[in-house]
């Protein structure tokens, strides 16, 4: 049986959450980046596969921020979608006043803070992090046509470690007390990462030196994570992105983008999947 939670005790929280793309216009409200221009429809989902071919013209130009995403830039990420919305929804695009990633949205919600995670920014909107300092790369955007986009998607960001206090309005709707501190927002993979750093295989820190942790992230998709203290840059492979997990570390990231969604589809195609499903009552 589930216990209750005692709200009461709660004195932090942070969010994770996929790559979503949210559009919010000059109030703070939903902008509709539909074509029904309905405002409920201010987020493109992070596995939206419409900016295929503005990844390829992405791609095509050999930036060098594009070293960072193993060569090649997945649709899925933000920069490709944000070209194909003004392409396709000029009026959208230029509507729009700010763009989130959903787990910075959520942040800002119950904080009012704009800053972004570097989490959420570096890996999925190319944003360059070093030991040295972080910037976005101009020149990058203005190849691409989304110069304009730069005001939109912020200057300011938040990183690992780093709290803002609740607002007084979301605590109250939340039910939580208004001492409590909000933290640095992460991609749902990543936050999974950062849960498995307590786990440890006998033997293994030892053989390795303690250079590397591998983890295995699984569910629609599945990624395999390594953390490091040295920066390796790998054909193919994303990264190295720094500090977007612990701040002294380099992150590497791989998978099979729809791995877990496929197996779904297997499992659920099978001829026995209704008659389980009607013993268990439950997918899972």
């Amino acid at each position: 049986m589930t216990k209750s939670f005692d709200k009461s005790l709660c004195t932090s929280i942070a969010f994770c959450a996929t790559c979503s793309l949210v559009a919010l216009d000059g109030d703070g409200k939903p902008a509709s980046i539909s074509k029904s221009g309905d405002p409920k429809w201010n987020i493109v989902m992070w596995m939206d596969h419409r900016a295929e071919a503005e990844a390829e013209k992405i791609n095509s130009t050999s930036h060098k921020v594009l070293d960072y995403v193993g060569g090649k830039i997945s649709l899925e990420m933000e920069t490709p979608k944000l070209l194909w919305l003004k392409k396709n929804l000029p009026q959208s695009y230029s509507s729009t006043r700010e763009y989130f990633d959903l787990g910075d949205f959520l942040r800002w919600k119950v904080t009012g803070s704009g800053k972004r995670s570097v989490c959420t920014v570096v890996c999925k909107w190319t944003h360059v992090n070093s030991p040295n300092g972080n910037h976005w790369d101009e020149s990058y955007f203005r190849l691409i046509g989304l110069e304009d986009a730069l005001p939109k998607i912020g200057n300011e960001f938040s990183f690992p470690s780093d709290s803002d206090m609740i607002c007084p309005e979301a605590a109250k709707e939340l039910g939580l007390g208004k001492e409590v501190k909000v933290g640095f927002s992460m991609i749902d993979a990543h936050s999974g990462v950062l849960g498995m750093l307590g786990c440890t295989v006998k033997g293994a820190e030892e053989s390795s030196g303690g250079q590397g942790r591998l983890a295995l992230i699984c569910g629609t998709s599945n990624c395999h994570m390594a953390l490091n203290k040295d920066s390796c840059m790998v054909p193919g492979v994303w990264g190295p992105y720094y500090g977007v997990i612990l701040k002294d570390l380099y992150l590497n990231e791989g998978g099979q983008s729809a791995a877990g969604k496929l197996l779904d589809h297997v499992v659920m195609s099978h001829v026995a999947y209704p008659e389980l499903l009607k013993e268990t009552g439950s997918h899972g």
